[in-house]
Formats: structure tokens, sequence, C-alpha cells
């Protein structure tokens, strides 16, 4: 099924010429049922557990996970795109253009004001790679922590690079990670604001991540943040790594409630063994495209599992 050309908002700084490949772009990336399902995978080998330190050994695994299983796209650095991607040319890929974890993550290497969001490759050099090898990718994406020394640099970074990547028909992820402490004795609503700042950087999807004492804040304020913000449309994370029953009631809440308009799951998806890592995607296409129940997500995921 074809996007209703109505439901989609192309960017004024998408040129003419460019408009095509920004909906076959955007095709890709939502396939038929127009919500968007992203294998998580970019800061997989930065995860601090004796799981994560597996994928090191082999992060062929991650393509392994997508290419078995049922994900729109597989977000991932564009190095292991170039190392892994030519035996797995069937698969889409959003490229994470900049090095950044979680600061629960990161607290545990550095000093979360010291974080950066680490540029790893420029427009230019992602499309040329991109034409050489003729791998499906088919957008990028960007993170930036807020309350860190870096976040004005940062800003300005993600702002021209998704100006640039518009220039060549690329849809653009914005991950939004936020640390309860940096707003914890403000009068700041951080919610609208980080809303504000997506609106204003030009991203075409957004991801927040709340981090602190109550991390189900996030949750209870998606209830506010509509399923497409004036053409932002708004993606939930999956989380810490959770029982299966537990992710489908959530995924399952999601869509009957229109609180997002599509999913980016990585930590409840790698952390998992190969087996059940790629049944779980399965499980989740089926909420996605079929509408079943969270038990019958189970069932369907303990069959194949």
């Amino acid at each position: 099924m074809k996007i209703d050309q109505s439901d989609l908002l192309i960017p004024a700084d998408v040129p003419l010429h460019a408009q095509n490949d920004f909906r076959d772009n955007y095709q890709l990336i939502v396939k038929t049922t127009g919500i968007p399902f992203l294998f998580a995978a970019h800061d997989a080998l930065l995860q601090q557990c004796t799981d994560a330190h597996k994928l090191i050994a082999n992060p062929e695994i991650l393509f392994q996970i997508a290419d078995g299983g049922f994900v729109g796209a597989l977000e991932i650095s564009p190095s292991l795109i170039a190392r892994y991607g030519t035996q797995y040319e069937k698969l889409t890929f959003i490229a994470r253009l900049t090095l950044t974890t979680s600061p629960s993550n990161s607290q545990a290497i550095f000093h979360a004001v010291d974080s950066v969001d680490a540029p790893l490759m420029t427009i230019e050099q992602l499309i040329l790679f991109k034409e050489e090898s003729k791998l499906l990718i088919a957008g990028i994406s960007v993170g930036i922590h807020f309350g860190t020394q870096c976040t004005p640099e940062t800003i300005s970074y993600i702002c021209q690079t998704i100006y640039q990547a518009h220039q060549y028909g690329l849809p653009v992820f914005l991950s939004m990670y936020v640390l309860h402490t940096s707003y914890e004795h403000t009068a700041i609503d951080p919610f609208n604001y980080l809303l504000g700042i997506a609106l204003n950087v030009g991203a075409d999807f957004i991801n927040i991540t709340w981090y602190g004492p109550d991390n189900n804040v996030t949750t209870a304020r998606q209830k506010i943040i509509t399923r497409t913000h004036d053409g932002i449309k708004y993606i939930s994370s999956g989380g810490p790594l959770c029982d299966p029953k537990t992710l489908f009631e959530e995924i399952r809440l999601q869509l009957d409630s229109k609180r997002s308009a599509g999913f980016a799951i990585g930590r409840n998806i790698f952390l998992r063994p190969l087996t059940q890592a790629i049944a779980v995607t399965k499980a989740i296409r089926a909420l996605i495209d079929q509408e079943i129940s969270p038990d019958e997500a189970l069932e369907l995921f303990n069959k194949t599992s």
C-alpha cells in the first residue's frame, strides 16, 4: 500500500528534484501500514551488560536479526553498514550519524555533563557511500543529550545536518535524551520545550527518552503528544529489557490510543538470544500490521522463539 500523498508532508527544504526520493525513502521506512518500526541498534555495542559484550564479539548478529526478522529498517552506524551491509543488501538502513548513547549508560564511562554527540560522517560522505554501495540507506538519525555542556553546538550541527539530508531526499529521525536533573529545579515544561526544539531544527521523526528517578514520566506525558505534531511524527522507544507480554501490551496501548506514530526498539530486541530476537520482531510486526492482541502476539512469539 502506497502512502497517501495527502498524509505525507514534504518539508520545503526538500528540493523539487529530491521530492520523489523523499517519498520513496519514506515509503521504504514505513512499509505498508504507514507506521515505522525501527530496529534501533545504533547503541547496541555501547550497552554495559554481558549480553551486549557478545554483540561486540560479533556485531553481525544485529544484521542477522534484522534480516531474519520483520523490522522496517535497521538503525545503525555507517561504519557497520559498510562492514556488513553488502551481505544484507535487501535490508533498509537508517544511518546513525552521531555516536551517542543514553546518559544512564554513558555515566558508567564519563560524567554526563561531558558527554559528546560526536558526528561520524557528513551527509556528502554518506550520499557518496550510498551511491557507490547501492545499499538501501533510506534516512538518517541523529541524537542529542540535553543538560550537557555540548548542547548548543550539537543543536547547530543537527539543524545543519537535517537541512543537508533533506537536500538529498533523506528523512531524519531525531533522538532526544534528557536527564531528569537537567530540569528538576526549573519551571520549564521539558516535553513542550523539546518538541519546540524538534520543530525548530526540522526533524521528520522524534523520540524522547527520559532518564531519572521517574522513568515512567515519558509514558505519562505521551498522552498529550498527538500522532502528528505539525508534520513531526513521535516515535516510541521500547525502553529497558522487559518480558515479552509487557512489551506487547505497551505497543498495543500505543497503537490503540494513537499516542505515537511508530516504534524504535533496541534493547528489547538485541538483548535477547537470536531466535527470540527475531521472534519478537515478528510479533511486533503482527501487532502493527494485523492488529492482533498482546496475548496473540505472545502466542506467536512462543511458537517462533
